[in-house]
């Protein structure tokens, strides 16, 4: 677990990545239940997600789609903690874990 989360911090230093953290402390948020990955491409403006929960996976490509999934997303990381709080968090739960 420990190299787990360790891992997770690194890979939060990548330009293309953004790692942030909902402590279980906030409670409930706009997206329970659901997992959701937001994609954005250099040649498109659009946004997509990819989105898996109790509705199953979907690939949802269309503004139309996309919507609710995106601003619920957005309010997400709303109320998260910055990346860098995130980073900070990860590695002190990283910490007590043993080796």
């Amino acid at each position: 677990m420990r190299q787990q989360l360790e891992h997770l911090v690194l890979m939060g230093y990548r330009r293309n990545v953004t790692i942030q953290v909902l402590p279980f402390a906030h409670g409930g948020h706009p997206l329970m239940g659901e997992r959701i990955s937001v994609f954005s491409f250099p040649r498109t403006p659009t946004r997509r997600s990819c989105t898996s929960g109790r509705r199953g996976s979907r690939f949802l490509d269309k503004p139309a789609d996309t919507g609710d999934y995106l601003t619920a997303f957005e309010k997400v990381c709303g109320i998260a903690l910055p990346p860098k709080e995130s980073s900070a968090y990860i590695s002190a739960v990283a910490d007590d874990w043993k080796a």
